[in-house]
């Protein structure tokens, strides 16, 4: 499961329940109404936010934000519960063992069955310094509470980690316990399967299936700014930060055919380890970027924030080029990583104010089947509402769109 096929539940002003399998598109309210936008903060340094790095929700609607940490500590992560609501609550975690199995993470990412990836910024997760020696890559976590940062001796928590990617910038699920992967060490991207994960504390990577892209030439713009990715699961594509070249790339994951050896050394024994080649890549947008980082994509909308100036940048992706349609300021002094969250909105980190922010769109959105004025959430009357379809294009009534548009209150 991807960051946009969470189970949404709404409760009407009725109080009856209603759900849906998708992410509600509320995209276009941003580009439709950009100075009608607030910025609420989440969380902050008093929840023991610190030089966050990414973000992302698991399958039971918690938030998760990751915190960088330092070159010798490790990094941390912050679960908040009811995230945005008075019932809100933070857990700061750290792992026994995170000097060297979250050494600087710059971005972690869900998958579907409660595991998670972090990916490590450091050269080496040992501490070395020579670049031949380096041994550090992607961890896989396991999220239960009775497992994850729990005391396990000294390997700590983890239940998996390979280590063929130094400066790994950014990290996205694809599938089962398989993540992508951006390696700023050798300008690639790729694709780890940590296949079955080792018990909590282990060390057997044998069944890794480790798929190096070389032909995807990627750099990050500096080591303490992430290049995130994401995969676009219905459509088979991977959405690339390509940072340092100012640029978004995508990739086609079904394309390419595997064989031939990688230049950068194996560095433990695993089932395969190999390149692909002749996959089918191209240049998304390369125009109006300085300092991208933070990436996500629901329908034909990606997202992408720049870390030069807090801007949330909208692209419309139906067709390649790619074409901008819209520009939120939010005045973040260090955007990084964002999500669109299961309500829709959009979700983000600054590391320089040690905040976790969502973006409120400048309308209230309710999704569903067409409703009654009796049955409709805000006091307003149904005449002032305005239909919209998936997309963000007007309706009419009658049509069943997906959402009923409401002036902001």
């Amino acid at each position: 499961m991807d960051k946009h096929t969470r189970i949404l539940v709404l409760v009407t002003a009725a109080g009856c329940i209603a759900s849906r399998a998708e992410i509600p598109d509320l995209l276009a309210a941003y580009t439709a109404t950009p100075a009608a936008t607030t910025f609420i903060q989440v969380a902050s340094d008093k929840d023991k936010v610190a030089v966050a790095q990414d973000l992302d929700f698991d399958q039971q609607g918690n938030l998760w934000v990751i915190n960088r940490g330092t070159a010798t500590s490790g990094g941390s992560t912050i679960k908040i519960s009811n995230p945005g609501k008075p019932t809100q609550k933070t857990l700061l975690q750290k792992d026994g063992n995170a000097m060297h199995f979250m050494l600087q993470p710059t971005a972690l990412a869900f998958g579907d069955n409660g595991y998670f990836a972090t990916s490590s910024g450091a050269l080496d997760a040992n501490h070395g310094s020579n670049v031949a020696s380096s041994f550090t890559g992607p961890t896989l976590w396991n999220s239960d509470p009775a497992i994850y940062c729990m005391p396990n001796g000294g390997n700590g928590s983890h239940i998996d980690m390979l280590h063929e990617s130094p400066y790994n910038m950014g990290i996205a699920h694809e599938k089962g316990n398989a993540f992508w992967a951006f390696d700023a060490n050798s300008h690639d991207v790729l694709r780890y399967d940590f296949q079955k994960p080792h018990e909590p504390g282990g060390d057997d990577h044998s069944d890794a299936i480790i798929h190096r892209y070389p032909e995807v030439a990627v750099k990050w713009i500096n080591q303490n700014i992430p290049c995130h990715l994401v995969v676009q699961k219905p459509k088979g594509w991977l959405y690339i930060v390509d940072g340092g070249n100012k640029r978004i790339l995508r990739l086609n994951i079904a394309s390419g055919t595997v064989g031939g050896k990688p230049k950068w050394h194996m560095t433990e024994d695993v089932a395969e380890y190999l390149n692909v080649t002749g996959a089918t890549w191209e240049v998304v947008m390369d125009k109006g970027l300085l300092e991208p980082t933070g990436v996500d994509v629901l329908n034909n909308t990606l997202v992408v924030s720049d870390h030069s100036d807090g801007s949330l940048m909208f692209f419309d992706i139906a067709t390649m080029p790619a074409r901008e349609i819209g520009r939120l300021e939010t005045g973040a002094k260090g955007i990084m990583g964002l999500v669109i969250g299961p309500d829709g909105r959009i979700w983000y980190v600054d590391a320089t104010t040690n905040q976790v922010m969502v973006a409120q769109p400048g309308v209230s959105t309710w999704l569903g089947r067409p409703l009654s004025p009796s049955a409709t959430p805000f006091a307003v009357p149904f005449a002032q509402g305005r239909w919209f379809d998936a997309r963000g294009r007007a309706a009419a009534v009658g049509t069943h769109p997906y959402a009923l548009v409401f002036p902001a209150r």
